[in-house]
C-alpha cells in the first residue's frame, strides 16, 4: 500500500507545480512593400523559453494569419515563403507536352524559379531582427517587410 500512495503523492506534487504557461493568440497580416504576402509561414520563438518549439501559422492567400498557443513574453519572428518547386515542375511539363506534338526531339528550356519575395534574413526567427512582446490573450500584429 505504501508504493501506490507514494506514486499518488508524487503525481499530485508534479500536477500542482504545472500551473501552465500563459499563452495567447496573435492575428495579423504579413506584407512585403505594402502588398500582402500570398502564402508561407510565420513563426514565433520565445526569447524567454528557447526550449519550447516555435509556434508556426500558415499565411493565407490574402496575407492574414492566426497563431494560437503563443507563449507570453518577448518573441522573435520569422517569415518564410511557400515552396514554388511544384509550380515550376508543372509549367515545365505543360510546356514540354505542347511542343512535343510539334517536334519529337524538343528539350524544354529551364524555367527560373520565382524570386523569393521575402529576404532570406527574415526566415530565421532568431536572426530576423523582428520582435514582439505578447502580454494579452489575443492581439493583432501586422508585419510589413521592406
Amino acid at each position: 500500500m505504501r508504493i501506490p500512495f507514494a506514486l499518488l503523492a508524487l503525481s499530485l506534487l508534479f500536477t500542482a507545480g504545472c500551473g501552465g504557461m500563459k499563452t495567447g493568440t496573435i492575428t495579423g497580416t504579413v506584407s512585403v512593400k505594402g502588398k500582402a504576402l500570398p502564402g508561407g509561414t510565420i513563426s514565433f520563438v520565445s526569447k524567454d523559453h528557447f526550449e519550447l518549439p516555435p509556434v508556426t501559422a500558415m499565411i493565407q492567400p490574402d496575407g492574414t494569419y492566426r497563431a494560437e498557443g503563443v507563449p507570453f513574453g518577448e518573441l522573435c519572428i520569422g517569415i518564410a515563403n511557400p515552396n514554388d518547386s511544384e509550380d515550376i515542375a508543372k509549367k515545365q511539363k505543360e510546356e514540354q507536352g505542347a511542343f512535343l506534338a510539334a517536334a519529337k526531339n524538343y528539350v524544354p528550356k529551364p524555367i527560373p524559379p520565382k524570386k523569393n519575395t521575402v529576404d532570406a534574413k527574415y526566415q530565421d526567427p532568431l536572426n530576423s531582427g523582428l520582435t514582439f512582446t505578447l502580454s494579452a490573450n489575443e492581439v493583432s500584429r501586422n508585419v510589413d517587410l521592406p
